[in-house]
């Protein structure tokens, strides 16, 4: 039997498979529109493409970098793909008299399953903690503002909590607003500036969501495909990822395709941090 790869985890077989597969496809239906072919040939090529897609498909998603995460379509595919194999286990022990009562994933626990794994897989690429649930948050005897806060737990274990929401809000009313809210920095977080913030919106989903809460630390330092906290003019602050950085300027790319990008002027003030966590519990409790 032969054995898989470790670094690419595929066989052999899959190999044999799939040259086999293609050299046939090619040999039967190379240089031909579909168009042009009968009933049996459409049925024969969607015998034979069926068995190539399933193996392409199965090869991706061995891969955690695959760019096909980045598509809800393979995502639901590989959603079906799992409910069928958790089926197929289920029946296998209802046969051997092994019982087990449980319900198949519906369309949409399918659909939820794909936007959690994108969210994740999305987090992962951008170097964001990823955390369910709200973070447990202290309150202070006195408010102060949230500048002021700031720089009290500078260089601390703890982050300001403030409750104006990124994608609302302009300028130095940030700042100005009042909070007796702080919270524990994740583990293996150095110490440093941060602040929690609240997301408004749905530009960045499916990463961030109406309600989700954004650890930034606090700096005007950029990168490209880092998820930063900046301000646009006459819109407020916003949470987007950088896309292309100019001397003067900073693209600001939502990970909502149904959202055009943005262009700032590159300024001093222009960026509060870079987002480094997030806390979701917007899907607890679903499949």
């Amino acid at each position: 039997m032969r054995k898989a790869d470790p670094q690419h985890g595929r066989s052999d077989d899959a190999d044999d498979d799939f040259t086999r597969y293609a050299a046939h496809y090619r040999r039967r239906f190379a240089g031909r529109d579909v168009d042009q072919l009968s009933t049996e040939e459409l049925r024969e090529l969607e015998a034979m493409t069926d068995p190539l897609i399933q193996l392409v498909a199965q090869a991706e998603a061995m891969r955690p970098d695959s760019r096909a995460y980045n598509d809800p379509r393979f995502l639901e595919w590989l959603a079906r793909e799992q409910r069928e194999a958790r089926e197929a286990q289920w029946a296998r022990e209802r046969r051997g008299n092994h019982r087990r009562s449980s319900e198949s994933l519906t369309e949409q626990q399918i659909k939820a399953f794909a936007s959690r794994v994108i969210a994740r897989v999305q987090a992962e690429r951008l170097g964001i903690r990823d955390y369910r649930g709200r973070p447990a948050v202290d309150h202070d005897p006195e408010p102060l503002r949230v500048s002021e806060m700031v720089e009290a737990l500078r260089g601390s274990e703890r982050a300001t909590v403030a409750d104006l929401p990124v994608a609302a809000g302009v300028g130095r009313e940030l700042w100005d607003q009042e909070t007796d809210r702080s919270t524990m920095l994740p583990p293996g977080v150095p110490h440093g500036a941060y602040l929690v913030l609240p997301v408004a919106g749905d530009s960045m989903e499916p990463l961030f969501h109406l309600g989700d809460l954004v650890l930034v630390k606090l700096g005007p330092g950029i990168k490209p495909e880092s998820v930063i906290v900046a301000l646009v003019p006459d819109q407020g602050y916003v949470v987007k990822r950088v896309g292309r950085l100019a001397p003067r300027s900073i693209e600001l790319v939502s990970l909502n395709a149904d959202y055009a990008p943005i262009r700032i002027r590159r300024e001093e003030h222009s960026v509060l941090g870079t987002v480094i966590a997030r806390w979701c519990d917007h899907d607890r409790g679903k499949t």
